[in-house]
């Protein structure tokens, strides 16, 4: 029976405390409070290695790694359907403080448009996690980030869809959720800043995938889970995992996209690593998505890998693009 499972176990550390922390609701016109677990310091993984247990792979700090593959196409290099995610510039219809949904017309999307194109149409803009906002004026141009807030009540058929600035990098210098586009703008900092963040947003979400090492594809939980499966080539080899060779499982339909065949190099430039988090958003078109893609000065990311990586074989990946390569 034993031979028939394999255990995968997971550990959380626990929280040195909770953080009691406020946030605004525009929909309900008050805070409302929530509790933020608080760690002061992160515990080593070699704590729990050392103790007198057998693992089949001994824990172990991983990354993913964002990359880009010259020539090949990415599943999200095409936006379809609606957008829950939008870089746009817009104009409101009239002087207001949107710390309650006004309306806006949407002149231009930078990121982030569907289908029907979202240029033109007017939506409701709100500034929904902060009591203190800025001024929107009639007549000017602006450009913000937003997100669909799908937890409003209000959605309906007057409040249908309601755009939530947010962020766009941490640790920098940006105080406001949006710029104001007046003369000159892209030349201005803020608006190389705002540049950067366009180039970055499509090359990640239109040219990048997501790249996970590992050491043994069985403790991935999509292969542990059975929603990834091989369909054609073979899986990586124990020496290949030993002497750290260059070979890497690829989705089906990206094979079938690219017309790659298993044998096959394709070339990754490693241009980001997150030690952070295990995993990424992923757009409705299949393109990785996430905000904090500048340094904190505002400045694009470098390439810092290149690699020439053979295709072992197709895998079948019921999640979205995402390419496993040996470590």
């Amino acid at each position: 029976m034993e031979v028939d499972f394999t255990t995968i176990g997971t550990v959380t550390q626990k929280p040195d405390n909770m953080i009691m922390e406020e946030t605004w609701d525009a929909e309900l016109q008050k805070y409302k409070v929530r509790e933020r677990s608080n760690y002061t310091s992160i515990l080593n993984a070699n704590i729990i290695n050392s103790l007198d247990i057998a693992y089949i792979d001994k824990l172990e700090q991983r990354p993913f790694y964002g990359a880009i593959s010259p020539g090949l196409i990415s599943e999200g290099s095409k936006d379809e359907g609606f957008s829950t995610a939008s870089l746009i510039e817009f104009s409101p219809s009239k002087d207001c403080i949107p710390n309650s949904p006004v309306e806006v017309k949407v002149e231009n999307v930078y990121w982030g448009d569907g289908e029907p194109s979202m240029v033109g149409e007017t939506v409701l803009f709100c500034d929904h996690n902060r009591k203190e906002t800025e001024s929107l004026e009639a007549g000017k141009r602006y450009i913000a980030f937003t997100m669909v807030n799908f937890s409003d009540s209000r959605m309906g058929e007057r409040y249908f869809q309601e755009y939530v600035p947010e962020t766009i990098f941490k640790d920098g210098s940006m105080s406001s959720l949006w710029s104001e586009i007046g003369e000159d703008f892209w030349n201005t900092d803020e608006g190389v800043v705002w540049q950067n963040f366009i180039d970055e947003l499509a090359k990640l979400s239109f040219e990048a995938v997501p790249v996970t090492p590992t050491r043994d594809t069985e403790l991935l939980s999509p292969f542990h889970d059975g929603r990834a499966s091989i369909v054609e080539g073979e899986n990586i080899s124990r020496d290949e995992y030993k002497n750290g060779s260059n070979v890497c499982l690829v989705p089906q339909s990206f094979a079938q996209l690219n017309n790659l065949e298993v044998g096959d190099d394709i070339k990754l430039q490693l241009y980001f690593t997150d030690y952070k988090y295990s995993t990424v958003a992923v757009t409705s078109s299949g393109g990785m998505f996430r905000t904090d893609i500048l340094t904190p000065e505002g400045k694009k990311m470098m390439f810092s890998l290149n690699q020439i990586i053979p295709l072992k074989e197709f895998i079948l990946v019921v999640l979205q693009e995402w390419i496993y390569m040996s470590l």
